[in-house]
């Protein structure tokens, strides 16, 4: 996935990556496409929590009777805390990713300025000049 979006990101014209930054390219490269990875094998949960909490609560009912869906109800009681909780960590993420692309942006920046010999492209170029 990484290899994907390195890439994209050596096929972008100069005014895209004028536009987009370093710090998003290498934000997308490093971070972005590590959360895909690590997603990726969870997307088996959508349909196998519901089948397994179906067989859990069923069996729990042949055991207990009604007051296994107790423990049920608590759970579906639970799941708007769950959501909003949810919601500020995706706000948090979103947050902390903006700050990392200016951390970037700003250490790319200052190493350059530092570089004493200018480097027409980084994407093209990647290797420092004899």
């Amino acid at each position: 996935m990484a290899q994907l979006v390195f890439d994209k990101a050596l096929a972008l014209a100069p005014a895209a990556k004028q536009r987009t930054g370093v710090g998003a390219i290498v934000s997308h490269m490093q971070i972005d496409s590590k959360k895909i990875a690590t997603a990726a094998p969870l997307l088996h949960f959508l349909w196998s929590a519901p089948l397994q909490i179906g067989i859990a609560a069923a069996l729990l009912h042949a055991q207990l009777g009604a007051s296994a869906f107790v423990a049920l109800g608590a759970c579906l009681a639970l799941l708007p805390l769950e959501t909003l909780l949810a919601r500020r960590q995706a706000a948090f993420t979103k947050a902390l990713m903006a700050a990392r692309d200016a951390r970037v942006k700003a250490m790319f920046e200052m190493l350059q300025a530092t570089c004493p010999y200018p480097d027409p492209d980084p994407y093209l170029y990647p290797y420092p000049y004899p």
